[in-house]
C-alpha cells in the first residue's frame, strides 16, 4: 500500500526553513529479497534460503548489457517535455556492464527587465534536465540524474539499464537480479519577499500546481514486476489551511545504499529474457509569480526554484593495462544464479 504523508506543520513554523529547504530522505535502508517469480514465470515459488557463504554464479556469457540515458526540459507545464536528448542511439550491446553517457538539456533564463539580481537561494537559478555519470574516480566527480526548474517549467531525466539473458543449457536455475537503490533528494525555494509592519516578515507564494516523481521500475520482457517511487504533489484545486504538499511513497524508501535483490524464479534452459531497470526523475510546476525585494542596497527577484534528483549507484572496477591499473565506475547491477 502507498504511504501518504501530508505536511501538516503550520506555515509559520516552516518560514525560517523555506529559503534553504533541501530534503534528503532519511528513512533507514534495509537489504531485501523480493520474490517476483509468479510475474516472471507464471508459477509462484517460495523464496529460497541459503547458508551464509553459499556459492553465487555470475551470469557471465549468458548476459549481454546495454545502457541508455536521456533528458528533456521545457519552459511550460508539460506532461512530456521533449524532444529528449539521448546519450547514444542506437545503443550497442556488450558482454559487460558499460559506462553511462552524460546528457543534459539546459534552457536559457531571461534576466528581469528591472535589472534585479535573480536569487534562487541554496537551490540556485537554473533550468536543466541532466544525467551525469563521471566514470573516473576524480575529486568532485558526480553520478546523478536531476531536473531543476525556475518559475514555471518541466523536465525529465531517464536512465535505462538493459540485460538480455539467455539461460545456459543444462538444469533450470534459480535466477536473481540485484541492484542498489539510488538516493533521492529534493529541494526548493518559494518566491518570497521580506517586509510587513516590522520590515522583517517573510511573505511566500506557493506554486499554483506541482507534480514530481522519483522512481525505480523493473521490467521483464516489457512487463512491470516491481516499482519503488516517491511523489510530491500540489493539485491546482487544493486549498488546505496551511501551505501543504502531498508526499506519496510506494514500496521501499529511496534512501541509497540499499541492495535490492529480485528472485526471478527457477528459469529453464535455453530461454531468452529481457530485463530492464529504469530510473526516472520528473518535475513539472506552474509558478509564474515572482517577488521583488531589496536588501542592503541590492535589488533581488525571487522566483520559485526547485530540484528533484536521484543518485546513480556505481561500483568501481579495475582494468590492468600493461604496468598500470585503471579504476573506473560502472552502474551497480548484476544477474546471477545460485
Amino acid at each position: 500500500m502507498p504511504a501518504v504523508h501530508p505536511a501538516r506543520t503550520p506555515l509559520a513554523l516552516l518560514l525560517p526553513l523555506l529559503p534553504l529547504m533541501t530534503m534528503p530522505f532519511t528513512a533507514p535502508a534495509l537489504a531485501a529479497t523480493i520474490n517476483v517469480s509468479q510475474l516472471v514465470t507464471g508459477t509462484a515459488e517460495a523464496t529460497p534460503t541459503y547458508l551464509p557463504g553459499s556459492i553465487i554464479n555470475a551470469c557471465s556469457s549468458a548476459c549481454r548489457y546495454v545502457n541508455v540515458a536521456s533528458a528533456g526540459a521545457s519552459t511550460a507545464y508539460d506532461i512530456t517535455p521533449g524532444p529528449y536528448v539521448v546519450g547514444a542511439w542506437p545503443p550497442a550491446w556488450g558482454s559487460a556492464v558499460p559506462g553511462l553517457a552524460s546528457v543534459d538539456e539546459t534552457l536559457a533564463i531571461t534576466p528581469p527587465s528591472g535589472g534585479q539580481t535573480m536569487d534562487g537561494g541554496a537551490t540556485g537559478v537554473l533550468r536543466r534536465a541532466e544525467v551525469r555519470f563521471d566514470f573516473m574516480p576524480l575529486v568532485g566527480s558526480v553520478r546523478r540524474m536531476a531536473v531543476q526548474t525556475w518559475k514555471t517549467g518541466s523536465g525529465a531525466s531517464v536512465v535505462s539499464y538493459g540485460i538480455r539473458l539467455v539461460t545456459p543449457p543444462g538444469n533450470a536455475r534459480r535466477t536473481y537480479l540485484e541492484f542498489v537503490l539510488p538516493t533521492a533528494t529534493r529541494g526548493w525555494q518559494e518566491a518570497y519577499y521580506v517586509g510587513g509592519p516590522s520590515g522583517y516578515q517573510p511573505f511566500y507564494t506557493t506554486p499554483e500546481r506541482l507534480q514530481t516523481r522519483q522512481a525505480v521500475d523493473v521490467y521483464v520482457d516489457g512487463l512491470p514486476v516491481w516499482s519503488s517511487a516517491s511523489n510530491l504533489l500540489l493539485p491546482k484545486r487544493f486549498n488546505p489551511p496551511y501551505s501543504q504538499r502531498l508526499r506519496l511513497d510506494w514500496d521501499r524508501p529511496l534512501t541509497g545504499g540499499d541492495t535490492t535483490t529480485l528472485f526471478l524464479g527457477t528459469l529453464p534452459a535455453g530461454q531468452s529474457y529481457a530485463l530492464t531497470v529504469v530510473l526516472r526523475t520528473d518535475l513539472r510546476i506552474e509558478a509564474p509569480t515572482c517577488k521583488n525585494d531589496s536588501e542592503y542596497g541590492v535589488s533581488y527577484q525571487r522566483c520559485h526554484s526547485q530540484v528533484e534528483a536521484l543518485s546513480l549507484p556505481a561500483r568501481s572496477t579495475g582494468v590492468t593495462t600493461g604496468p598500470y591499473q585503471v579504476t573506473t565506475y560502472k552502474p551497480d547491477l548484476r544477474v546471477y544464479t545460485r
